[in-house]
C-alpha cells in the first residue's frame, strides 16, 4: 500500500471515528467501538441495546445527547453484554468480546466516583464471573470466572460500605426514612466459590467461605449451606 493510500485510509478513519456524545464517548470507548468492533457488530449492538427511557430513533451510543450514568466502564459493558443471547453462536462471540473489554478495564473507576464507583466495580466483577461461567467448558473462561469471584470477595468490605453509603444518600435525597438495618444484597462471588468448592469436595474451605459471607452480612442461604456442609464433614 502506498503512502498516499495509507494516508487516505487514516483520514477516512479519523472522520469516521468521531463520537459527539452518548455512552461510547462517556466511557472513552471510541477506539474499541470503531476499531475493535466490526460494522456488523455495531449494527447488531444498535439493534439490541434499548435501555429504559430510550426514545424512538434516539442514538444513546454515539449521538449528541449527554449520557449520564453512575456506572464504571466495566459495569456498563457487562450490562451491554446482557442484551445478547449466549445460545446464538454469533451473539455468544460478541458477548465474550464485550466481556473481554470489560475485563481489560475492570480496575478503572472513572468516570464513576465515590461509593457509586466502588459498588459498581463490585457489581461488574459479579457480572463478569457470571458471563464467563456460562462458557466454563473452556478452562480459560472458567478460571477467569473464578478469578472475578475471588476479586469480588477480596473487596467485599469496601463494597458493603459503599452500598450502605448509597442507601443513606438515596434516603436523604428522596426524604425517606433510612432502612434499619440496611440489608446487603446477595453476593455472587461468595456464592460462586462456595458452589465450586463444594463440587470439588473441599468442604472445609467451602464452610469457611460461607461463614465469612454470613458474618459479613451479605444476603444468601448461608445457614442452609452451613448445615449441609457440616453434615458432609461429619459423614
Amino acid at each position: 500500500m502506498t503512502f498516499l493510500s495509507r494516508l487516505g485510509l487514516a483520514l477516512r478513519g479519523g472522520v469516521q471515528n468521531k463520537c459527539s456524545g452518548g455512552a461510547i464517548k462517556h466511557y472513552s470507548l471510541e477506539e474499541w467501538w470503531f476499531s475493535e468492533l466490526s460494522e456488523d457488530d455495531r449494527i447488531l449492538i444498535r439493534s439490541r441495546y434499548k435501555p429504559l427511557g430510550m426514545k424512538p430513533g434516539e442514538d444513546v451510543l454515539t449521538g449528541r445527547g449527554e449520557f449520564v450514568s453512575p456506572q464504571t466502564t466495566a459495569m456498563w459493558l457487562t450490562v451491554l453484554a446482557g442484551w445478547f443471547k449466549p445460545a446464538l453462536a454469533k451473539e455468544s462471540d460478541l458477548i465474550l468480546r464485550i466481556a473481554d473489554k470489560a475485563w481489560e478495564v475492570k480496575d478503572i473507576l472513572a468516570p464513576s466516583s465515590g461509593a457509586d464507583a466502588v459498588f459498581s466495580r463490585h457489581l461488574a466483577l459479579g457480572k463478569l464471573s457470571e458471563i464467563y461461567y456460562r462458557f466454563r467448558e473452556s478452562p480459560e473462561y472458567l478460571e477467569r470466572s473464578l478469578e472475578a469471584a475471588r476479586m469480588q470477595i477480596a473487596m467485599q468490605a469496601a463494597a458493603a460500605t459503599a452500598f450502605r453509603q448509597q442507601e443513606i444518600e438515596t434516603a436523604r435525597v428522596l426524604g425517606l426514612p433510612l432502612p434499619d438495618p440496611i440489608i446487603l444484597p446477595t453476593h455472587q462471588g461468595y456464592t460462586r466459590m462456595a458452589i465450586v468448592l463444594e463440587k470439588k469436595k473441599q468442604f472445609n474451605q467451602a464452610l469457611n467461605l460461607v461463614r465469612e459471607a454470613q458474618a459479613a452480612e451479605w444476603s444468601g442461604d448461608w445457614e442452609k449451606r452451613v448445615q449441609r456442609l457440616e453434615q458432609r464433614l461429619n459423614k
